[in-house]
């Protein structure tokens, strides 16, 4: 992240040489560029994560079964990356991976399945995870765990992996990537220079958001957009939804009311007003 607090001095030899303003504007007016560059970049890695599931989106017909059941997955994903040694961002990123397998193929669905299910989509968001390698998966031990035969695991895995690359162009592994919308949520705080440490309330009000049944279906770098928005909206902060931003995603503040954009602000407004 780039760091825009640069003090106006300089260590140089052990002495401290004052830097003029013209130096400090041009060290900021670099640092930002740069800043906007990476942003961009990684702007355009997550959106075409994203390109590859289109079905996903605000209103989306759901697998009603699915959906009635996500919270039990949910705790099951978790307590079982808790009891393999993973981070929780891991446990959200299976579901995130699940909710588009079941968006994906409409599979039918029941409760009997969610421990072979869950624990399938654990095994890929470990396999294919963006963050520093995990743990090794012991797969046998992670079976046990879920009360699911080797053998079935084993082939669940294998199956569920054949749909992400049958729906990426060439049979690739890059629709296995999972980017959650905390991920989209830091490339926003490192467009406007803002201290990830300082946005903890709201980065845990966006899993929140994740885990509820109202928002099953938004593409994650949607949901941190609107949550972004509103909460500072809560907040009376202005603007809520910075230029910056509008500028690297194409979101306006203006969006028109029938926008997906606007539609799933409306419904996160709500939902932290509820909170």
């Amino acid at each position: 992240m780039a760091d825009f607090a640069v003090p106006l001095t300089s260590s140089v030899a052990g002495r401290r040489i004052a830097r003029s303003p013209m130096q400090a504007n041009l060290s900021f007016l670099q640092a930002e560029e740069a800043t906007a560059l990476n942003c961009s970049r990684a702007w355009a890695s997550l959106r075409k994560f994203e390109s590859y599931f289109p079905n996903m989106f605000f209103g989306a017909e759901l697998n009603e079964p699915y959906c009635n059941s996500r919270g039990q997955c949910l705790a099951l994903s978790k307590g079982a990356a808790e009891a393999s040694g993973l981070n929780e961002g891991i446990a959200l990123d299976a579901i995130l991976l699940l909710d588009r397998l079941m968006h994906q193929t409409q599979d039918a669905f029941s409760e009997a399945a969610i421990p072979e299910l869950v624990a399938s989509c654990l095994v890929l968001a470990v396999r294919y995870a963006l963050d520093p390698p995990q743990p090794v998966l012991d797969l046998p031990a992670l079976a046990d765990l879920v009360t699911v035969p080797i053998g079935v695991l084993t082939h669940s895995v294998e199956r569920i992996e054949g749909v992400f690359r049958t729906a990426t162009p060439g049979g690739e592994s890059i629709g296995l990537t999972t980017v959650s919308a905390v991920r989209c949520l830091n490339v926003y705080l490192e467009r406007l220079g803002a201290l990830q440490s300082e946005s903890s309330g709201l980065k845990s009000a966006l899993v929140r958001a994740f885990e509820s049944p109202l928002f099953v279906g938004v593409q994650p770098s949607l949901l941190a957009a609107t949550a972004y928005q509103a909460q500072k909206e809560s907040h009376g902060i202005l603007p809520a939804w910075p230029s910056a931003l509008a500028d690297l995603t194409g979101w306006k503040r203006d969006s028109p009311q029938d926008s997906e954009f606007y539609r799933v602000l409306v419904a996160m407004r709500a939902f932290f007003t509820a909170a």
